[in-house]
């Protein structure tokens, strides 16, 4: 009779959990990443868009590209950025192509993020005759299409799951043509937002 007991009492409580499982809400992504300790928008394969701006050697440039996240600490990164500038009352114009990755090496609490970032880079400058003769330096030969790398870094502040600020600074080296800014160093401040994970 105990047994009996005992079996009815077990099978009704595998009843009453089998029924509460059933009627529980799916697991949300947000929910998921929270449980993990992780930023929600650090999962794989989490895709983000940034926009911004800054200064380089005598310009100004704005800039937007597009993240890929490989890992929570490991992104992809990829877009372009328009430089310009009145030199002696000259303008100078260039646009940029770049992909790069990047590598989380210090994290500061779930507030402040700190990678290390590398890619290569394609410029096409536009100079013109008057400014090469107002710098008194013949830089034709640069004008047109180049190709470099960079190395820098960026720290990532976030304001919320999807929204971060970013300052960033990387140094260029253009390695086929002699001239106008072979060595080119930038530096700005940007918005991300990263788009939610299914």
């Amino acid at each position: 009779m105990r047994i009996y007991y005992l079996f009815a009492g077990l099978s009704f409580f595998v009843f009453c959990n089998a029924h509460a499982q059933i009627n529980k809400p799916a697991q949300s992504a947000e929910d998921y990443f929270n449980e993990l300790g992780k930023e929600y928008w650090h999962g794989i394969y989490t895709q983000g868009i940034e926009v911004g701006g800054g200064i380089g050697d005598r310009t100004q440039f704005f800039q937007a590209f597009g993240s890929w996240y490989l890992g929570e600490s490991t992104y992809l990164k990829f877009g372009g950025k328009y430089e310009f500038a009145n030199i002696n009352n000259i303008d100078y114009n260039a646009i940029y192509g770049d992909v790069s990755a990047n590598f989380r090496f210090l994290k500061i609490g779930n507030v402040l993020h700190l990678h290390a970032t590398g890619g290569g880079s394609v410029v096409y400058d536009q100079l013109q005759d008057r400014l090469q003769l107002e710098l008194d330096h013949d830089f034709t030969d640069f004008n047109g299409l180049n190709f470099g790398v960079f190395a820098g870094g960026e720290a990532v502040l976030f304001l919320g799951r999807r929204v971060a600020l970013v300052g960033f600074a990387n140094q260029r080296f253009y390695l086929f043509k002699e001239g106008f800014g072979q060595e080119r160093y930038f530096a700005g401040v940007g918005i991300k937002y990263a788009f939610k994970q299914y």
